[in-house]
């Protein structure tokens, strides 16, 4: 089969992706947008992958920040607020997933 004249409407009845991180979430919104049906399985009870220190599987120390500025880490249609500090912390990226969602 021939993936690159493919139609993946044509090909399946759902798309699944893995995990609700901020790739997680974009890969929603693309789908959503093109209207191809799609469930999203995360394993935690809350978005925001391993930037959530919440749920217990996160990775990030009390004191992470990004290391790349608001103005290049935001999704491209949905901007991190002007208030928020060049390098956002991780608990404003976590809340500005959950904005997103």
């Amino acid at each position: 089969m021939d993936m690159q004249s493919t139609d993946i409407k044509n090909e399946t009845d759902k798309v699944c992706i893995i995990g609700a991180g901020s790739s997680g979430l974009a890969a929603a919104k693309t789908f959503a947008e093109r209207g191809i049906p799609f469930d999203c399985l995360e394993r935690e009870n809350d978005i925001g992958g391993l930037w959530n220190e919440t749920t217990g599987t996160g990775v990030v120390y009390d004191t992470t920040y990004l290391v790349s500025s608001r103005k290049y880490t935001g999704f491209e249609d949905y901007p991190m607020p002007e208030e928020y500090p060049t390098y956002p912390s991780h608990r404003e990226a976590l809340a500005y997933m959950r904005d997103y969602a």
